[in-house]
């Protein structure tokens, strides 16, 4: 991940947040594996969560619908917006992430 955006505020009266390596690999049935470690209470935790494609192009529903993502490849070599709608206790808030290759 190279960016990321939201309308939630997440650091108000913190310090900038960290942000942790996350893969995404397209499966043969056109659904998604996304893959994040992260660290909690000093433990790397490695959490995988499946995409899979609606009917709408570009767009995947992941937690029963609790959030939508859409993917938009951009012009530069391997890398993509990926901008989610959540929706959590009837409030909802949108994030995007910037990601690419390292190289």
């Amino acid at each position: 991940m190279k960016a990321f955006v939201s309308d939630k505020k997440w650091t108000e009266g913190k310090s900038p947040g960290k942000v942790f390596p996350l893969t995404v690999t397209a499966l043969e049935d056109r659904d998604l594996k996304v893959k994040c470690v992260f660290m909690s209470e000093g433990k790397c935790i490695e959490l995988t969560l499946l995409m899979r494609k609606t009917e709408e192009p570009g767009q995947y529903s992941t937690a029963w619908g609790i959030k939508l993502t859409y993917i938009y490849e951009l012009p530069v070599k391997d890398h993509y917006i990926l901008r989610s709608e959540y929706k959590l206790h009837e409030v909802k808030f949108y994030m995007g992430k910037l990601i690419g290759n390292l190289d």
